[in-house]
């Protein structure tokens, strides 16, 4: 059982995670009644390949911003940089980046 105890300090130990920082996923897209030139264009050039099938093709943009705002300044940025309110969406997730002593990645949403 001793060696239990041990077994587990020492995991508990290498387990332990470095956080990196908040980040912030920001996707950006045409509202279903604007129209998407980009993607209606890909949809032609998949339909040119003699592929069909493909309904609807819709573009995003996707901004990653690394720091310590809050979710107002968030909101912020994309409705007065990022987005066109008229015929744009965005949607937004935060997550904290951790890293661990071997240097692997891991995201946790929040």
């Amino acid at each position: 059982m001793n060696g239990d105890v041990n077994n587990r300090k020492s995991v508990a130990v290498s387990d332990q995670k470095r956080e990196l920082g908040m980040q912030w996923k920001i996707e950006v897209g045409y509202k279903p009644t604007a129209t998407d030139a980009a993607g209606g264009g890909i949809k032609k050039d998949i339909e040119d390949l003699g592929i069909s099938g493909v309904d609807c093709v819709r573009t995003l943009q996707m901004y990653v911003i690394d720091g310590d705002i809050s979710e107002s300044e968030v909101k912020t940025i994309c409705e007065n940089l990022l987005a066109d309110r008229i015929t744009q969406l965005y949607e937004y997730k935060c997550s904290l980046l951790r890293q661990d002593d071997a240097g692997a990645l891991t995201e946790e949403f929040l």
